[in-house]
């Protein structure tokens, strides 16, 4: 069960946010190249975009549920502790951010105005492409490390 929910929260993440994203980049390429009344693919842009409002949703559920069999699904305290501590400790935020941010930056495509706002289509894509986990990879690599004593 806990790899099927996997398999599907990672198959929505990679898939279906990244490509969304890559979509609207070239929706705003179109747009300095062309004006956006004269593209024929607004139809199909309100259809994507809508689908994968629905699959932001999706997301957070099966995040939600993975979250919670993740965490009563191990059998030994130290593993619990481990991923109570990832969640809670030090670093918590390496935990949240990203699928807050994906969260909410699909809901905001519900309005108009974000959806037809160039500059905020190009911020929610950004956010939808780019992983923040690098992010945190690197920011615990360097504070472990290098840290002043």
């Amino acid at each position: 069960m806990f790899r099927i929910i996997n398999n599907l929260i990672r198959d929505i993440t990679i898939d279906v946010f990244f490509l969304y994203g890559v979509f609207s980049i070239v929706i705003v390429i179109l747009f300095f190249l062309k004006r956006k009344k004269e593209l024929s693919i607004n139809k199909i842009d309100v259809i994507v975009t809508k689908v994968v409002c629905y699959l932001g949703i999706l997301y957070f559920i099966m995040w939600l549920v993975g979250m919670f069999i993740t965490l009563l699904g191990f059998d030994s305290e130290i593993r619990k502790e481990a991923l109570i501590d990832r969640m809670f400790g030090e670093y918590w935020y390496g935990y949240w951010v990203q699928p807050f941010l994906w969260i909410i930056a699909t809901q905001f495509l519900w309005f108009e105005k974000v959806r037809k706002s160039i500059i905020l289509r190009l911020m929610i894509s950004l956010i939808l492409i780019i992983s923040l986990e690098r992010y945190v990879l690197i920011d615990t690599f360097l504070h472990k490390y290098f840290a002043s004593f």
